[in-house]
């Protein structure tokens, strides 16, 4: 989808499989890494789509390197974690922004759910107190119940 936009699109990838795939789409194998920092120089933003507990490390780095940064949801992993991260953003003078993709490695509350507690206390006009969840694992993906 980036290439149709007319951008170069760097892949950094720690699976070499997952490496090799990229490279076979149409990826130039010199654009193609196992560590992101060493593409930094050569980009102007990165798309970061990691496990949820990574995202503070890797976003911050991004944005101390003066990258633009798009980070997956979960922004992070919980809201002392995203101030951080906004502060990162604030003194870099770089923006970030989430996409939205279906998660793997986190349930539907902090994908989804979270947004209509953001709904709620919006439309209530007050934060919420505390909040009571159900988790079903329908999809067979292994996260506890």
């Amino acid at each position: 989808m980036l290439r149709e936009l007319g951008v170069g699109v760097w892949v950094a990838e720690v699976t070499p499989t997952r490496l090799a795939w990229a490279v076979a789409h149409g990826v130039p194998a010199k654009r193609a890494t196992a560590d992101y920092r060493s593409a930094l120089g050569a980009v102007d933003a990165v798309d970061i789509v990691t496990p949820a507990d990574s995202h503070l490390a890797i976003a911050s780095m991004c944005l101390a390197a003066g990258r633009h940064c798009f980070v997956e949801e979960p922004l992070t992993m919980n809201a002392d974690e995203g101030r951080r991260l906004v502060a990162a953003a604030d003194r870099a003078k770089r923006v970030f922004a989430g996409f939205k993709r279906p998660r793997t490695d986190v349930g539907v509350l902090q994908t989804d759910g979270i947004h209509y507690v953001d709904l709620f206390a919006h439309l209530l006009g007050r934060e919420a107190t505390a909040a009571t969840a159900v988790q079903r694992d329908f999809l067979g993906r292994g996260l506890a119940a």
